[in-house]
């Protein structure tokens, strides 16, 4: 560790207080962020649990399994927000002035932090093309395995509840939530009528062909209430097969999103390349960013130290969801794959290196301009 820190030009003890330094910010902010974003899913999938489209019992679950995918997006902010609050602070109270007047300038200060970019871009790398896939696949198979199941399970005798496009109540529900007693289904037909369905028994049966949804009633009655002035239609059964869920098929896009990387390698669709190109240009985007945060953190001592964060913080919100709506327009054909994503790349280093140059971060000594 001694001899790395030489290389680089600067005393070990000094990296290491920028390093814990940089570090205890970006943990700092990354949990607040991680706590704000999932905090927001779990609102969402509690949301979906309401509607009865998921159970109660796995929103734990698909919390976590988000929670990877949460991180490969707030690590990089995370991490050069810790950079630049680091560096201001050393700037307001005359440390970096210390610093300076011990040999170490901007330059070995870049190649430090550059270091420590390099390390966070590779576990952002883990998570964008191992950990990332696997959990979103999980995930979705949860999500399916929710959608297959006895929709039953959602209901609460006594109650409305809403499965697909239907309201249903049921007065009874067996023990082994197979089958619903007394049951009454209010909903909208193709014509937009409204349709009342009451039955004495229902169960559950799953298309093997579509993998839709149909609720089996069995002895009742089905009403459709046509417009003010038209007679009521009403029609008695031994057995009426209600649909109340279609199966849908995950797009191609998200359907690569769940693939390993290497099984993206293996495919030569565009979906597939540029979700690849998506894992990859995730983790650099952090040392591009690097080139912007280290001069941008130069602050004068009464200038404060978040006088230079929202620029910067625009910046990279600029810079990811870019990436992101550019990924978009490629899986629809409207930019090319190359250059694709890495004009962002290429644009944001292009005034890293000219905002390096002007604040005299290359210069052996550091003068600043």
């Amino acid at each position: 560790m001694a001899r790395f820190a030489l290389q680089l030009g600067m005393p070990l003890i000094l990296y290491r207080y920028i390093a814990r330094e940089i570090l205890l910010s970006t943990l700092t902010i990354g949990g607040v962020l991680l706590l704000i974003i999932t905090g927001s899913r779990f609102a969402r999938y509690l949301n979906n649990a309401a509607e009865g489209e998921i159970g109660l019992n796995v929103l734990g679950q698909l919390t976590l399994l988000y929670m990877p995918y949460a991180i490969q997006l707030i690590l990089p902010l995370s991490f050069i927000l810790g950079v630049m609050l680091t560096f201001s602070r050393l700037y307001m109270e005359n440390e970096m002035a210390v610093i300076q007047s011990s040999g170490v300038g901007q330059r070995q200060l870049l190649s430090g932090v550059m270091v420590l970019s390099l390390a966070m871009a590779l576990l952002a790398s883990m998570c964008s093309l191992y950990i990332t896939p696997y959990t979103q696949a999980l995930s979705e198979e949860v999500i399916q395995t929710q959608k297959q199941r006895s929709s039953f399970e959602l209901l609460t005798p006594g109650r409305f509840t809403h499965l697909g496009q239907q309201g249903i109540y049921a007065q009874a529900l067996s023990d082994d939530k197979t089958q619903l007693e007394h049951v009454l289904i209010a909903s909208v037909d193709e014509q937009g009528r409204n349709t009342l369905i009451l039955a004495k028994k229902g169960t559950q049966q799953v298309a093997p062909q579509t993998l839709s949804r149909f609720l089996v009633l069995q002895q009742g009655h089905r009403y459709i209430l046509p417009a003010q002035g038209q007679a009521v239609e009403a029609l008695t059964f031994d057995q009426f097969a209600q649909r109340i869920a279609v199966f849908t098929p995950p797009s191609v896009p998200d359907e690569a999103e769940m693939l390993s990387t290497r099984n993206l390698l293996k495919r030569d669709d565009l979906a597939a390349k540029a979700q690849l190109q998506w894992r990859l240009a995730l983790p650099l985007m952090l040392p591009v960013m690097m080139l912007i945060a280290l001069p941008m953190s130069q602050v004068a001592p009464r200038q404060g130290r978040f006088g230079a964060l929202l620029p910067v913080v625009m910046m990279l919100l600029v810079f990811l969801f870019g990436m992101l709506s550019l990924q978009k327009v490629i899986n629809d054909g409207g930019w090319p794959l190359m250059p694709g994503l890495w004009i962002l790349h290429g644009l944001f280093t292009v005034i890293g290196l000219l905002m390096c140059w002007r604040r005299g971060v290359f210069r052996a000594g550091g003068v600043r301009r």
